[in-house]
């Protein structure tokens, strides 16, 4: 049974919405935008007994900066123990404590976040997000804008404005996006709804694009695309894998489509060239193996 036997905390008033710069080693973090006006807590909780002395705090204006180096157990714990940090860089040898950090913001709150390793979740509506883990899942609910990025892991965010997200390998789940760039070094991909220009590519696997504007292009080694266009221009290359692109019915569209060893079909009929002046969507297609459709 895990028992917490370190929790402490602590608060802080700022007379703007707070700029939270939290760096930890090793933990799980939670932040939750429920916060009063100008009010930030930071709870940290251990079932190892930890000093909490080496733990640096600060507060100018808004900003609010909140440093958790590697924590040792005072009586070694479950071995031997070592651990040293030199400005932000931060590291540890043997037994350190695993940390659990609990932080309530007011919404809109800016947020910088780094752990060395561990899982990130953001509840609630935040502002401008820079968020990155060397190895972990992060879950977001809402970001004005910003960064997410995991060494390994899954990311799944419901919405971002502009922004990128990269995980080194993992899925990639967004429910509602801006412009961006979207990467995985090996996953899935999939996002519901693009507003403006995208990048997504991953390693390998599968990238599923619900609405597109803009310029969009999309590569993956192996894996199938399927996306919506709705306006713009769409590049799409697979090394390996079928191709299905949608598009309105009744707008003019110029087409590329080229695959080596598959079929590649046009199944929007003639439309004609676009009128001076009027939109038309662009569609570029490559695959080296697999199959290519073009539908309404």
């Amino acid at each position: 049974m895990n028992t917490t036997t370190t929790h402490h905390a602590w608060s802080f008033s700022t007379d703007e919405v707070p700029r939270l710069r939290l760096q930890a080693h090793r933990a799980d973090l939670r932040v939750v935008h429920d916060g009063d006006p100008g009010e930030t807590r930071v709870e940290l909780a251990s079932r190892l007994p930890v000093e909490i002395e080496p733990v640096k705090t600060r507060v100018s204006g808004r900003e609010i900066s909140v440093q958790v180096p590697p924590l040792i157990p005072p009586d070694g714990g479950e071995g031997f123990g070592f651990a040293f940090q030199l400005g932000r860089f931060m590291a540890s040898v043997g037994n350190t404590a695993k940390l659990r950090l609990e932080v309530h913001v007011p919404p809109d709150a800016d947020l910088d976040l780094q752990l060395d390793g561990g899982d990130i979740e953001i509840d609630g509506t935040s502002g401008e997000v820079t968020t990155r883990t060397g190895g972990g899942d992060i879950h977001a609910e809402h970001l004005a804008s910003g960064s997410v990025h995991t060494g390994g892991g899954d990311l799944e965010v419901e919405f971002i404005g502009d922004g990128s997200l990269i995980t080194g390998g993992g899925d990639i789940r967004i429910g509602r996006m801006g412009a961006g760039r979207v990467r995985t070094g090996g996953g899935d991909v999939s996002i519901g709804q693009a507003g403006g220009d995208l990048d997504a590519s991953t390693g390998a696997g599968d990238v599923t694009i619900g609405r597109c504007v803009g310029t969009t292009a999309v590569s993956t080694s192996a894996g199938d695309v399927t996306a919506d266009v709705a306006s713009g221009t769409i590049a799409v290359k697979t090394g390996t894998g079928d191709v299905t692109i949608t598009v309105p019915a009744g707008v003019p569209v110029w087409q590329d489509l080229s695959t080596v060893l598959g079929e590649a079909r046009s199944n929007i009929g003639a439309r004609g060239e676009p009128a001076e002046g009027e939109a038309f969507i662009k569609v570029v297609a490559r695959t080296g193996t697999g199959d290519i459709t073009l539908t309404s």
